[in-house]
């Protein structure tokens, strides 16, 4: 298999890219301190633009005394405003000399009363003004939200800033306007973006072409390629590079000299998915996507049916809501008898991937599945064992079924010594009976007697704490929180892997370490409950 090679980084320089376009575009969010009278930038992108493309909708709005000015505005909070606005039809030079800045100050273009601060240094992301090519309508993108839509790729150069130092500088309730202002104007969602807040950004659309068409011919052994020029623009001199992505690796790679705007290219296969990517006469990739083609069509077509009519009941039978459901029948289709088809190559190495990332989740305790049975509850044991003993600084298991054995069995699978292992149970199962004995013990007596065995071992440390809650927990998963890792335990640990039950690594553990640090924190000492209960006992007896 060839492997593909890359051309080295084009050495040509923002300032002459901006030769290859007519105008621009500059789009800019920001906060105005009225008593101080700054303007603090939050958010912008300049873009250059090809002469043919159509102008993006403009921030107009209208005064009482019917004046009209080019940005709308809200207020954040007692003595800030936001702004947004959008400057069309400016030299590409103009964008330019924006998106560089000078002295931590932006002046607004075309309104030289707004000089426009930035809250700390802005750092390149690349260095060195070089170019990052997205994919057209990248869903994380806030370029392709915010810009009307482009059939090909933008390069990006992007400039971040400290989004930290602006959080300080509003206040809670001021962000939230901020991101709500944002979103509803330019489509930037702050905050499940809080990168591009105080960030700046050069977008630069396709120069030489509008859109590109690829299909495969009939028998796939050729792909057929046309290109829509812009105006004035030539694609010949410019380079197109296929590469047949397989499950495998990588299958054939195309270099081709463009010398015409359709092209008929001999294929060595059919490909699995194709990469193409544009290089400019310099070298410099202006284009990049990767895809599959559409070989057949499968059809399943939903018939609608029936209202179905729920009723929700209370507990005296009354009803309390209800809901209509529109049902749907849909055809199934089906293999004629006898008829077996086998794998072919692609597939069945796509399904040996999947296999392969499924052991790999396994390996690193991402998700795994235990099926059920004595090997798997012995095969889940061995798990825990295996992540209890790299525990360093912190050892917090949330069970609200917590028992006797399960503090016997887990705290000393703990191998650091003096690391405490801290044990969360709930009281709506403590105070319950154990085997039904008039009242005595309960679960809490029986957790108090296994913990006061492990305590004479000098290299344990063990607390048991229980939840609040008379009639229930309140948590109903079980959490095993480990170091800065957190795992989602699908049964209690007295149970663990008997039945067909998962193990999940949570993927973003911070919050629930600060939760289940907050239910410690609430949660009765073990010693506490126990006592309580006793004296209840006493004073209930004749």
């Amino acid at each position: 298999m060839s492997e593909i090679a890359y051309p080295s980084i084009a050495l040509r320089t923002l300032d002459e890219i901006a030769k290859d376009y007519e105008r621009s575009e500059v789009t800019v969010l920001w906060i105005h301190e009225r008593k101080s009278g700054r303007h603090i930038l939050a958010f912008a992108a300049a873009e250059f633009c090809p002469v043919e493309q159509m102008p993006s909708p403009e921030f107009i709005e209208t005064k009482g005394d019917g004046t009209i000015h080019q940005m709308v505005r809200e207020e954040i909070g007692p003595e800030r405003t936001v702004y947004v606005s959008r400057r069309l039809s400016l030299d590409p030079r103009a964008a330019l000399d924006f998106y560089r800045g000078g002295g931590g100050v932006r002046v607004l273009p075309g309104d030289a009363g707004v000089r426009l601060e930035q809250t700390g240094d802005l750092s390149e992301e690349p260095p060195n003004e070089t170019r990052v090519v997205l994919d057209a309508g990248a869903e994380t993108s806030p370029y392709y939200t915010m810009l009307p839509h482009r059939e090909l790729s933008l390069r990006v150069c992007s400039r971040f800033g400290p989004s930290a130092s602006l959080a300080t500088v509003l206040q809670a309730k001021e962000l939230s306007k901020l991101s709500q202002f944002a979103r509803r104007t330019i489509g930037l969602d702050l905050e499940h973006m809080p990168e591009h807040l105080g960030a700046i950004h050069l977008c630069m659309a396709n120069p030489i072409l509008r859109r590109m068409h690829e299909r495969l011919t009939k028998d796939e052994r050729a792909l057929l390629i046309e290109f829509d020029e812009r105006e004035g623009k030539l694609v010949a001199g410019c380079t197109l590079e296929l590469t047949d992505v397989r499950p495998a690796g990588t299958g054939f790679t195309l270099r081709v000299q463009i010398d015409a705007t359709r092209l008929i290219l001999p294929l060595p296969n059919s490909p699995e998915l194709l990469r193409t990517r544009l290089l400019d006469p310099s070298g410099e990739c202006i284009h990049e996507s990767e895809g599959t083609f559409v070989r057949s069509f499968v059809f399943n077509l939903g018939i609608g049916g029936g209202r179905r009519r729920i009723e929700y009941r209370g507990p005296d039978g009354t009803v309390t809501a209800r809901k209509d459901i529109d049902t749907v029948s849909f055809h199934e289709s089906s293999t004629p008898r006898g008829h077996t088809t086998a794998a072919a190559p692609p597939a069945a190495l796509r399904e040996v991937k999947r296999r392969e990332e499924h052991r790999r989740l396994e390996e690193d305790n991402s998700f795994v599945f235990f099926p059920g049975g004595p090997e798997s509850q012995a095969h889940a044991k061995d798990r825990l064992e295996a992540l209890l003993g790299k525990a360093r600084v912190r050892c917090l298991l949330c069970d609200p079924f917590l028992g006797a054995g399960d503090v016997a069995w887990f705290a000393p699978l703990v191998r650091t010594q003096g690391l405490e292992v801290r044990l969360l149970g709930s009281t709506w199962f403590l105070r319950q009976e154990a085997e039904g004995k008039n009242g005595e013990p309960t679960q809490a007596d029986l957790v108090s007697s296994a913990l006061a065995q492990l305590r004479p071992d000098p290299t344990l440390l063990v607390q048991v704490r229980a939840l609040r809650g008379r009639d229930r927990s309140p948590v109903h998963d079980r959490f095993l929180v480990l170091d800065d890792e957190v795992y989602l335990l699908g049964s209690s640990i007295n149970e663990f892997g008997s039945r067909a039950t998962t193990l999940v690594r949570v993927p973003t553990a911070d919050k629930l370490i600060v939760e289940a640090e907050g239910w410690w924190r609430t949660a009765e000492p073990i010693e506490d409950l126990v006592k309580r209960r006793r004296v209840g006992r006493k004073q209930r007896k004749p």
